[in-house]
C-alpha cells in the first residue's frame, strides 16, 4: 500500500494477516478533544488507518486508528505534524507525513515505544526551500523494502520541483536519494511531484511542464532509473490531469485526465491505466455522463486487480436519483461506471443510519476489499470509515444487479 508524504514513524505493534469476506462499514472514533480529521490511507491488511487531526481547520497532529476494536494506536498532537499514509513493515508500522512548518518540511522521524529523535531528507542546500507535499512510500510488508517518493524545490523564484525517489531497505531510508529529475524537458520551465509509488518502484504523479506548461499524469520506474513519461491518455482526453495512485503491485494507475470539451464540460474524469498498455480507460461518474449537468470523478487509489475508488462529483444514485456535491464512489474491475459505496452497502444490508453521507474514497487494499474514506454524518460532521466489500465479481452481482432491481421498481 502506498502512504502519502513524508514522515517516517516506527511503531512495534504485532502484525495482521486479513482477507476481507463479510461486507461491513466500521465508524472510527473521534479522540482528540472536539476535533474531527482527515483520513489518509490504511495499511495493505486494512487493520490500520492514518489520519491528519484537524481543530478549526489546521492541522495539528497524527492519528492512528486501530479497525478491529476502534482504538487509537498512535495520537501525535503536535501542530507541526501530517499524518498522510501508512504502511505494514516487519514488526510493526511506518508512517508517513510531513512537518508542516515549511521551513522544515521534509523532516522525519522515528518513534517507538521510546522516542528516537529526527531523520533529515532534505539536503541543506541553502537554495532549498522545502520538500513538496505530496510524497509517498510504500513498503514489502514482508521484508520492509521499498521507495519513498516526492518532490525537491530549488533555486530562485519561480521555484520547481524535481522528482525524488528514496529507497529503503529493510525498513530504513537511504538518504541519499536514488532517482532525481527535473521534468519531461529538464530546466526552469518544468516540474515533477511524484504523488505514489509501487513496492517495486514504478512511481506516478503530475507534471507542470511543457507543453503549453500543462499539469499532466506522469509515470517513472525509479527503481531502474527510468525517465519521467506520460501516462498514456484516454480516446477523449485534453492531455492535462494527474496522477494520484498506483497499486501496491504496479499493475494499475489512477488519477484524473480532463475530457476534451467537445466530448463533455466536465472538469475532470477518473482514469485507469493498466501500467504498460497503449493507452488509458475512462471512467464515467456515478450513473454515467449528464450531458445536461456538470459531473466530475476522480480516483484517488487503485488494487491490483482494477477496483479504483475515489469520487463522483454531481451524479446519480443507484435509485435513479441525482444527487449534488462529493460522493465516494468504486469502479469495479471490467466497469467503466462508477458505482456510489453507500448504495454497495446498503443493498447488502448494511446500517447507514447514522451517516447523511459517504463522501469520498482514499484508499484501498491490494486486493481491493478494503477501502478507508470520509463521510458526513447526520449532525453535518466528517467521520473516517473503514468498509469491506465481497469479491468483485460477487459485488457485480450483489450491487449492480440489485440496483437495476431498484431502478425498475421505481
Amino acid at each position: 500500500m502506498k502512504t502519502k508524504r513524508f514522515l517516517l514513524v516506527g511503531i512495534t505493534l504485532a502484525a495482521f494477516a486479513t482477507g476481507a469476506s463479510a461486507v461491513s462499514l466500521t465508524m472510527l472514533p473521534v479522540t482528540n478533544a472536539g476535533g474531527a480529521y482527515h483520513v489518509a490511507d490504511l495499511t495493505d491488511d486494512g487493520q490500520y488507518v492514518v489520519a491528519t487531526a484537524d481543530n478549526a481547520g489546521v492541522a495539528d497532529g497524527i492519528m492512528v486508528f486501530k479497525v478491529s476494536d476502534q482504538t487509537t494506536v498512535l495520537y501525535q498532537n503536535d501542530l507541526k505534524y501530517q499524518g498522510r499514509g501508512i504502511a505494514s513493515a516487519p514488526g510493526g508500522l511506518a508512517l508517513a507525513g510531513a512537518n508542516g512548518n515549511n521551513a522544515n518540511l521534509g523532516i522525519a522521524y522515528n518513534q517507538g515505544p521510546v522516542y528516537a529523535g529526527y531523520l533529515l531528507t532534505s539536503t541543506g542546500v541553502a537554495s532549498e526551500s522545502m520538500v513538496s507535499s505530496q510524497h509517498a512510500m510504500s513498503l514489502d510488508p514482508a521484508t520492509g523494502n521499498g521507495w519513498l517518493v516526492g518532490a525537491r524545490i530549488h533555486g530562485a523564484e519561480p521555484k520547481s520541483p524535481n522528482g525524488l525517489a528514496w529507497k529503503i531497505t529493510n525498513g530504513t531510508v537511504d538518504l541519499t536519494a536514488a532517482w532525481e529529475k527535473a521534468g519531461m524537458s529538464g530546466g526552469a520551465a518544468t516540474n515533477t511531484g511524484l504523488n505514489c509509488v509501487s513496492n517495486n518502484g514504478i512511481a506516478i504523479g503530475t507534471d507542470k511542464g511543457a507543453p503549453s506548461s500543462k499539469d499532466r499524469a506522469v509515470y517513472a520506474d525509479v527503481a531502474n532509473n527510468g525517465n519521467v513519461t506520460f501516462v498514456p491518455y484516454t480516446a477523449t482526453s485534453t492531455g492535462k490531469g494527474q496522477g494520484n495512485g498506483i497499486s501496491a503491485g504496479g499493475l494499475y494507475a489512477t488519477g484524473y485526465q480532463i475530457p476534451n470539451v467537445t466530448y463533455s464540460n466536465d472538469g475532470l474524469h477518473t482514469f485507469r491505466w493498466q501500467v504498460g498498455a497503449a493507452a488509458s480507460e475512462e471512467l464515467m461518474p456515478a450513473g454515467g455522463d449528464d450531458p445536461n449537468r456538470v459531473q466530475q470523478s476522480n480516483g484517488f487509489d487503485v488494487a491490483d486487480n482494477g477496483t479504483v475508488v475515489g469520487f463522483t462529483y454531481n451524479g446519480i444514485s443507484g435509485n435513479g436519483q441525482s444527487f449534488s456535491g462529493y460522493r465516494a464512489t468504486v469502479w469495479l474491475p471490467g466497469s467503466t461506471e462508477g458505482v456510489l459505496l453507500q448504495d454497495m452497502l446498503y443493498v447488502n444490508g448494511i446500517d447507514l443510519s447514522a451517516w447523511k453521507y459517504l463522501e469520498r474514497c482514499v484508499a484501498v487494499t491490494a486486493d481491493g476489499q478494503t477501502i478507508a474514506g470520509r463521510g458526513v454524518l447526520l449532525n453535518g460532521s466528517y467521520r473516517a470509515f473503514v468498509a469491506t466489500i465481497p469479491e468483485p465479481a460477487t459485488m457485480v452481482l450483489l450491487a449492480v444487479g440489485s440496483l437495476l432491481v431498484l431502478r425498475r421498481r421505481r
